[in-house]
C-alpha cells in the first residue's frame, strides 16, 4: 500500500529586512525601536486625579474620615 499527500507550498512574506522592537517599561508604556513612545496613561493627571477621589471616596465609605 502506498499513499502520497500533495501539498500546495507556502510563501513566506517578503518582510524587506524591516524589524520592529518594542519595550515596555513603568515610566513609558512602550518605546519603539525606531524612536517612538507612547505615554503610559496611569500617570496622566486625570487619571491621578480620578484615584484621589476613589480613595477619598471610600475612606468616607468605610468610615475613616478626620473630621
Amino acid at each position: 500500500m502506498s499513499v502520497f499527500v500533495e501539498e500546495k507550498e507556502t510563501v513566506k512574506p517578503d518582510r524587506n529586512g524591516f524589524g520592529l522592537g518594542i519595550d515596555l517599561g513603568i515610566k513609558k508604556l512602550a518605546v519603539i525601536s525606531n524612536g517612538i513612545t507612547k505615554k503610559n496613561i496611569n500617570k496622566t493627571a486625570t487619571v491621578k486625579k480620578l484615584e484621589k477621589k476613589l480613595k477619598r471616596n471610600s475612606a468616607v465609605f468605610r468610615g475613616n474620615t478626620k473630621a
